[in-house]
């Protein structure tokens, strides 16, 4: 297991965050309509990984749906 956190950031506020690990969607945070001039969304998951390499990609979307995302590569 490893454990992935950190933080999304965007000057338009944060609709939602997606964590995958290969094609499995592993955490998806949404921002509170009360948060919806929220700037960042901090994130600390912990992902079980199986006994062979990983793709990780994190997705960030903001009010205005315009995504961004970030992936590397695990190799055990």
């Amino acid at each position: 297991n490893c454990i992935f956190e950190g933080s999304a950031v965007s000057e338009n506020g944060l609709k939602d965050l997606m964590l995958f690990v290969g094609e499995n969607k592993t955490m998806y945070l949404k921002g509170s309509k009360e948060d919806m001039k929220k700037t960042s969304l901090d994130f600390n998951e912990q992902i079980a990984l199986k006994d062979e390499d990983a793709n990780i990609l994190l997705i960030a979307r903001d009010q205005n749906d315009v995504s961004s995302s970030y992936s590397f590569y695990l190799a055990k």
